[in-house]
C-alpha cells in the first residue's frame, strides 16, 4: 500500500499528542523569547496599524494592555497545552490567543511568512483531541485503537502547510510576474538584506556575495524556489515524492538563511512538516512517519 495522504486518515492518539507537544512547546518558547518584540509593538505609531485577520474590523490598534495580556496568555496556556492540562478548556484559549497575538504583529506591517502557519497549526491543536495521550499526570498511551479523530487534525495540518507554500509561490508571480523568474528579483532581495545588515553594523550573510556573483545564474535559483513552492502538492503523493519535496524545501530554507539570514525556525525544525508523514499505526510504532 502506498504511503500517501488520504481524505479518511486514521492515527493513534500518541501521534497527535506528539505533535501537540511540539507545536505548543514551540509557540511557548518562541513567544517567551520574542516577548520584547511583541511588547515593543506598543511603541509603534498608531498610523502604522492596518488590522488583518481577526483584527480586520478594528480601525485602530488595541490598547497597550491587550498585547501584554496576550503574551502572558500564550506563554502560560502554551505550556499547559504542551503538558496536556485541561486541554478542552485551555486548548481553545491557547489557539485563539496565539492567532490574535501573531495577527497583531502582522497588522503593524511586520509580516513573517511562517507566523500565519504557526497560528493555524495552533488552532488545529487547540480544537483537536490532542491530549488523549501523553499528558501531565498520565503519560501512558491513549486508546490503542486508531481513529479518524486523531488522523483528521494531522491531515488538516498537512494541507495547511502545503497551502502556505503554494500561496507563497503564487504571490511571487502575482507581484513580480514572470520577471521574478529571471533571477534579478532574487538577487535584489539578497543584496537588500546584506546592505541592510551592513548599514546597521551587523554581519552580512556569508554566502550573499557568492550568490550575487552568480549573476544570471541566479535565474536557476529563482526558478527552483518557485517550482518548489508551487509544486508543494506533490508531497501529498507520499513516499519518495514527499521525501524528495521535503529535502528540496529544507535545502531552500537553508539557502535563504545562508544568503539572507532569514530563518524559518518552525519549518527547519521539522514541526511544520511532520504532519506530512504517514500516520498509519503500524508505521507509527517504529517512528512517527
Amino acid at each position: 500500500m502506498r504511503d500517501r495522504l488520504t481524505l479518511t486518515p486514521v492515527a493513534v492518539a500518541e501521534r497527535l499528542a506528539l505533535w501537540r507537544i511540539l507545536v505548543a512547546g514551540f509557540v511557548t518558547i518562541y513567544v517567551a523569547v520574542r516577548s520584547p518584540v511583541f511588547l515593543g509593538l506598543r511603541d509603534r505609531p498608531p498610523a502604522e496599524w492596518d488590522g488583518v485577520g481577526p483584527w480586520a474590523w478594528l480601525d485602530r490598534a488595541p490598547m497597550d494592555p491587550v498585547l501584554v495580556v496576550l503574551v502572558g496568555i500564550v506563554v502560560v496556556t502554551g505550556a499547559m497545552v504542551a503538558a496536556g492540562v485541561w486541554h478542552r478548556v485551555i486548548g481553545p484559549v491557547f489557539g485563539v490567543a496565539t492567532l490574535l497575538l501573531l495577527a497583531a504583529r502582522s497588522s503593524y506591517g511586520q509580516i513573517l511568512w511562517f507566523e500565519p502557519l504557526i497560528a493555524l497549526h495552533a488552532l488545529v491543536v487547540a480544537f483537536a483531541p490532542a491530549a488523549d495521550a501523553w499528558r501531565l499526570g498520565d503519560w501512558s498511551a491513549g486508546d490503542d485503537e486508531p481513529a479518524m479523530r486523531y488522523g483528521h487534525p494531522l491531515r488538516l495540518a498537512a494541507v495547511l502547510t502545503i497551502a502556505t507554500y503554494v500561496l507563497a509561490g503564487v504571490a511571487k508571480l502575482r507581484i513580480g510576474g514572470l520577471e521574478w523568474l529571471r533571477g534579478d528579483t532574487l538577487g535584489n532581495h539578497i543584496a537588500f538584506s546584506a546592505t541592510r545588515l551592513e548599514v546597521f553594523g551587523e554581519r552580512t550573510p556569508f554566502l550573499a556575495d557568492a550568490a550575487l556573483a552568480l549573476g544570471p545564474a541566479l535565474t536557476v535559483g529563482a526558478v527552483v524556489v518557485v517550482a518548489v513552492e508551487l509544486g508543494a502538492p506533490i508531497a501529498l503523493l507520499g513516499d519518495r515524492w514527499r521525501t524528495g519535496w521535503i529535502v528540496a524545501v529544507l535545502a531552500m530554507h537553508l539557502g535563504v538563511a545562508a544568503t539572507m539570514f532569514i530563518v524559518f525556525p518552525y519549518h527547519v525544525t521539522g514541526i511544520a512538516l511532520l504532519p506530512l508523514f504517514d500516520a498509519r499505526p503500524s508505521r507509527w510504532r517504529r517512528w512517527p512517519g
